[in-house]
């Protein structure tokens, strides 16, 4: 599934017909919706035997929010709904918690409420709350829509289920965003829960432990025309060494590959690159050994570090930390998209 996204990304680089659009168009969402349902079960597995991990790390929470939110914004122009961003200014700017979390449960419950809204407003609205002397985050996502029975509110946090089978033939779903939401907020240390009124709307909020870090300081994007240098793309997978190749020269980079670890290690001894991407799981040599295999010839000859970043479709805390201990200085996670190859090079 990641081979056909990141070559759906490529087909619409180059020239179509309007017919050929409509179909990359179906094509596009069809394969990002079956990527939702698997990542969707996936994460309800690792909950379920205890091998999710949740991270706390300083980022930019306005940022993180209006981010999560602006993805669905084509999705409610097209049903001629309002979408509303409300971020309390007093909240600091700069919190502690785990980023890519906090926008998969706003993610779904946003997607939720633009599914089941026909007319009006999705609105999401982030505040402080303090209770006693604990500072509190509460997000709201608040819609218009069709709401839900007293019944259905019993188990709506229960895996695969809708409130009855004619919600599920109108709109579709599998039932577990609310499900993983409501675990992925328990094990941040919060709470999820729901108002609803049928016919009327229902809102969603949730509050988590508010945790303020010094103000991050906003880098500038670099534009397209700042790419360039030489690469070593590290990958065993055929087509995603294809795809992400691929990518990296439509921006301008000179990129060499490697098919498994002990190849990088070769090439890496051969030659210098200006950055190396390096997958994780390769057969022969994986990514961790060939970059501690890296880092110790470089030292050996007195060379600077080469940057070196992680490729992967499991960035978590576990492998975060193993990158880091190998001498990996940070992380892209798979799939390849548009946007993900943003790394600022000059040529040396």
């Amino acid at each position: 599934m990641n081979g056909i996204v990141a070559v759906a990304d490529l087909m619409e680089r180059t020239p179509l017909n309007p017919e050929q659009m409509r179909y990359l168009g179906v094509m596009r969402a069809s394969s990002t919706s079956l990527i939702g349902i698997i990542d969707d079960v996936l994460d309800l597995a690792k909950v379920e035997a205890g091998k999710l991990q949740i991270e706390s790390v300083p980022f930019d929470l306005s940022e993180t929010i209006r981010n999560a939110v602006d993805i669905f914004e084509g999705r409610a122009r097209e049903k001629g709904l309002e979408l509303i961003v409300r971020i309390d200014p007093r909240l600091p700017r700069a919190i502690s918690g785990d980023p890519t979390r906090l926008t998969q449960v706003v993610s779904n419950l946003v997607s939720n409420a633009i599914k089941f809204t026909e007319l009006g407003v999705v609105s999401v609205s982030c505040a402080e709350r303090t209770q006693g002397d604990q500072r509190k985050l509460r997000i709201e996502v608040r819609d218009t829509g069709i709401g839900i029975s007293p019944d259905a509110l019993k188990r709506v946090f229960s895996a695969f289920a809708q409130e009855d089978e004619s919600i599920t033939r109108r709109f579709g779903g599998t039932g577990l965003g609310l499900t993983i939401s409501h675990q992925l907020v328990e094990l941040m240390g919060g709470t999820l829960d729901v108002i609803s009124v049928p016919g009327h709307g229902s809102t969603f909020w949730f509050e988590l432990p508010l945790v303020a870090q010094p103000d991050i300081v906003a880098e500038t994007a670099p534009t397209a025309e700042t790419y360039s240098g030489s690469i070593l793309l590290v990958e065993d997978n055929d087509v995603n060494r294809f795809v992400a190749g691929s990518m990296l020269k439509c921006l301008g980079f000179v990129v060499h590959d490697a098919a498994d670890g002990q190849a990088a290690v070769t090439a890496a001894t051969q030659r210098r690159f200006d950055l190396i991407l390096m997958d994780i799981q390769m057969p022969v040599l994986d990514g961790i050994a060939a970059t501690r295999q890296i880092r110790e010839m470089e030292r050996e000859r007195g060379l600077a570090p080469t940057p070196i970043l992680a490729l992967s479709a499991n960035v978590v805390a576990e492998y975060r930390h193993n990158c880091t201990q190998a001498g990996m200085n940070g992380f892209l996670s798979k799939p390849f998209r548009k946007g993900t190859c943003g790394v600022r090079l000059k040529s040396t």
